[in-house]
């Protein structure tokens, strides 16, 4: 699973369901974002993973945690409207190379500039991790049989 992939996929999905809104991938320090033309917008962070202990004793396999945020920035008037789709469209979709739909973990007020809201909304998925190893001690698989299951 690449992660790159997965957060595409999230402004992907934004812009098809939103095409109202500037979404886009970006490092960016929200706060300093000014939207073009009084569009509201949403900047895309991969915020980082956290893997949890491994689950096999002959293979590194691991529950890894995906976070990211949508940072919504929008007009004052409309920037809680803006929040809410953005909510409503991300919420329990199914990502590339993810085995749970996208959850929502929270959402916060980040502040104002220049006429503009802007709200930080968490949100989480997961994937097993698969260390990419090969073992020494196994033994090799030398017959392979094909069977036709119907």
């Amino acid at each position: 699973m690449e992660t790159s992939a997965v957060i595409t996929a999230l402004m992907e999905y934004l812009r098809e369901l939103n095409p109202d809104m500037d979404v886009s991938i970006s490092t960016q320090s929200a706060t300093d974002y000014i939207p073009l033309n009084n569009r509201p917008a949403v900047l895309i962070h991969y915020s980082g993973a956290d893997f949890a202990a491994t689950e096999s004793t002959d293979a590194v396999v691991q529950r890894r945690t995906l976070h990211f945020t949508a940072t919504v920035i929008a007009p004052q008037a409309d920037a809680l409207n803006a929040l809410d789709r953005t909510r409503q469209t991300l919420g329990g979709i199914a990502l590339p190379g993810c085995d749970r739909l996208l959850w929502m973990k929270s959402e916060t007020f980040i502040g104002n500039n220049a006429g503009f809201a802007c709200y930080a909304l968490e949100m989480a998925s997961s994937a097993l991790f698969i260390a990419n190893q090969e073992s020494k001690d196994l033994p090799l698989l030398t017959i392979v049989n094909y069977e036709e299951i119907q």
